[in-house]
C-alpha cells in the first residue's frame, strides 16, 4: 500500500525519499523529513523493538540497568536539563514504551484480578485527561505524552486484570475489530487518501450523500479494509508465530 500511495502521490514525499533522508531513516536518526504517512509513530515502534531486542543479547540484568539510564537521559533532555541529540532514540515516547513494558511485567508477575468498577474508573481517567488535553491544546499547550501515559497504563493493567479475574466473552464484532485493530491502524491513512478523498472530493457525490453519510462510508471503508488486511496478512503471520512459540489467543467471542 505504501508503493501504491507513492505511485498516486509522486511529489508529496519527494523530501522524504531524498537520499540523505533515506539514510537518516535507515538509522532512525531524524530530524526528517523521512516519514511516509501514516508512519508518524511507526519509527518510534521500531526504536522500541530494537531496544527490546537488546534484552535477548545482553540479558535481563544489564538490560534493566541500561533501560534505567536510557530513560533517565530521555527524561533529562525532555525537561531541558541536558541536551544529548535530536533523535527518535531520545524521544519521550521511549518513556511510554518502558512504562507499558513495566505494566506488562506487572500483569505477568502479579496476575491482578480487577473488577469492572476499577476498569470503569480507569476509562473515566482517560476521558478526564482527554478533556484536560483538549483544553490545553485550545490554550496553545500540547502535552499528550505527559497527560495520557499513566491513564493509558491504568486502562491496560485494569483491562488485563479484568480478563484474568474470570473467563470473559465479548460480542464477535468487538473481538474482530480488536484483533484487526493494528491492521486498521496501518491501513487507515492509505484507504482515506487513495479511496475516500478522490471519491468524495467529487462535488456531485458529496452533495448527494451529505456529510453524515460520507463519514459513515469512510468509517466502513477504513474498518473493512483494515479487517481484510488482517485476515489476509496479519492473522496468517500471527498463527505461524504462535505455532512457533507454542501460544494461542484466549479472548473469545460470545458466539464461540
Amino acid at each position: 500500500m505504501t508503493a501504491l500511495y507513492l505511485w498516486t502521490h509522486p511529489q508529496v514525499n519527494d523530501a522524504a525519499l531524498a537520499p540523505d533522508a533515506l539514510f537518516r531513516a535507515a538509522f532512525l536518526y531524524p530530524p526528517g523529513p523521512f516519514l511516509v504517512p501514516p508512519s508518524g509513530t511507526l519509527p518510534y515502534e521500531l526504536v522500541c523493538y530494537l531496544g527490546f531486542a537488546a534484552l535477548f543479547v545482553v540479558g535481563p540484568t544489564l538490560f534493566c540497568v541500561a533501560a534505567v539510564v536510557w530513560c533517565g537521559v530521555v527524561l533529562a533532555q525532555w525537561y531541558d536539563w541536558t541536551s544529548v541529540a535530536e533523535s527518535l532514540w531520545m524521544s519521550p515516547r521511549v518513556l511510554e514504551w518502558f512504562l507499558g513494558a513495566a505494566g506488562a511485567l506487572f500483569v505477568l508477575r502479579v496476575r491482578p484480578h480487577v473488577s469492572a468498577l476499577w476498569l470503569t474508573l480507569s476509562v473515566i481517567a482517560v476521558l478526564v485527561m482527554a478533556v484536560v488535553d483538549d483544553v490545553g491544546i485550545a490554550r496553545g499547550s500540547y502535552h499528550d505524552i505527559r497527560n495520557f501515559a499513566l491513564p493509558y497504563l491504568l486502562v491496560i493493567v485494569a483491562g488485563a486484570g479484568y480478563e484474568l479475574a474470570a473467563p470473559r466473552r465479548y460480542p464477535w464484532l468487538l473481538v474482530l475489530l480488536g484483533e484487526a485493530s493494528y491492521s486498521i491502524y496501518l491501513t487507515h491513512f492509505y484507504l482515506i487518501r487513495i479511496v475516500v478523498y478522490p471519491v468524495y472530493g467529487h462535488p456531485i457525490i458529496a452533495a448527494w450523500l451529505g456529510s453524515t453519510v460520507q463519514d459513515l462510508v469512510v468509517l466502513t471503508t477504513v474498518l473493512a479494509g483494515g479487517v481484510a488486511c488482517w485476515a489476509v496478512i496479519e492473522r496468517p503471520l500471527l498463527r505461524r508465530s504462535r505455532r512457533f512459540v507454542g501460544t494461542r489467543p484466549h479472548v473469545r467471542s460470545a458466539g464461540g
